[in-house]
């Protein structure tokens, strides 16, 4: 079994038909999207299918503000309780909780399982390094995707997948003399360690660089990679990879540049005019590149 379980693999189709990594996800969502484009769930029922052999219960670790105001966790607890034969729990834990154990809506303690979690950092000291329990991604696999310098450097090192120009910066004056060394027009800077879209902007030879607030953060800017634009608007893909094979793929759309549901994105199928084996081959061979890495660092 994959150590990089369950991956979303973001892509982006050069206008002229090469395709680039951008980043990967060790808690991918648009799940619950998939499943109503498509009318099934093959990311979340690939994953029940990797874990089996396991032949546990699966735990959803969420906080419980969280769970409750949000579908998304909802429909795992759903899809997990349909599709895995040992079904499904929820452990919901209060912002301040930092409980030394696991336990469920009912009381029970939970002492083994498959643990399913998006804030892996609450339920560390409980089931780090205990072999009684399954983590779907663990802290040093997370690690790892949320490094987006780091995913490049793995994917130069150890595939033939296609990264755009990356540079490292962390003040304006950086990122000007970058931007002047660079020879492209327009390049895209986001935080090292963002999420969801998070500080996701444009540079081109107009902008104000002065006037780009980066905080204390470190930044990094990447060569922009032009795509034919679909009715206006940019796209890109969320590739699944689930134990190391592709398990489907939405194109993600926004009329900005930044093309997160969370940031007023939207979901569509794949093109028919897209390729959607090589999609595939190249997220898996991000993952097993990721793979392969992880396994040599041990």
């Amino acid at each position: 079994m994959y150590n990089f379980l369950n991956i979303g693999v973001d892509l982006r189709v050069h206008e002229n038909g090469q395709i680039y990594f951008l980043e990967a996800n060790s808690y991918p969502v648009l799940v619950e999207e998939y499943e109503e484009l498509y009318g099934n769930c093959r990311p979340l029922e690939a994953l029940v299918k990797a874990l089996e052999p396991l032949d546990e219960k699966i735990v959803l670790v969420y906080a419980e503000k969280y769970f409750n105001e949000n579908p998304e966790p909802k429909h795992f607890f759903k899809k997990f309780s349909e599709l895995n034969k040992k079904g499904c729990d929820t452990c919901l834990l209060d912002y301040k909780d930092y409980k030394k154990k696991l336990i469920s809506n009912d009381g029970k303690e939970f002492d083994k399982g498959i643990i399913f979690c998006p804030k892996l950092t609450r339920t560390k000291t409980i089931i780090n390094n205990n072999p009684d329990f399954l983590v779907v991604n663990s802290h040093k696999i997370r690690k790892i995707t949320k490094d987006k310098i780091l995913c490049n450097e793995i994917l130069e090192n150890y595939s033939d997948v296609k990264v755009p120009s990356t540079w490292v910066f962390r003040t304006s004056n950086k990122l000007k003399e970058i931007f002047k060394n660079s020879g492209f027009e327009k390049l895209i800077i986001k935080p090292v360690f963002g999420k969801q879209g998070e500080g996701i902007e444009m540079v081109d030879k107009n902008t104000d660089f002065g006037s780009i607030k980066l905080g204390t953060k470190t930044w990094m800017a990447q060569e922009y990679i032009p795509v034919e634009k679909k009715n206006g608007e940019n796209w890109d893909l969320r590739v699944f990879v689930v134990n190391g094979k592709y398990a489907g793929a939405v194109t993600r759309l926004s009329e900005t540049i930044a093309t997160n549901v969370h940031l007023g994105g939207r979901v569509e199928k794949l093109d028919k005019n897209l390729n959607e084996e090589e999609i595939g081959k190249i997220a898996e061979e991000c993952v097993k590149a990721f793979e392969e890495y992880f396994l040599n660092k041990k």
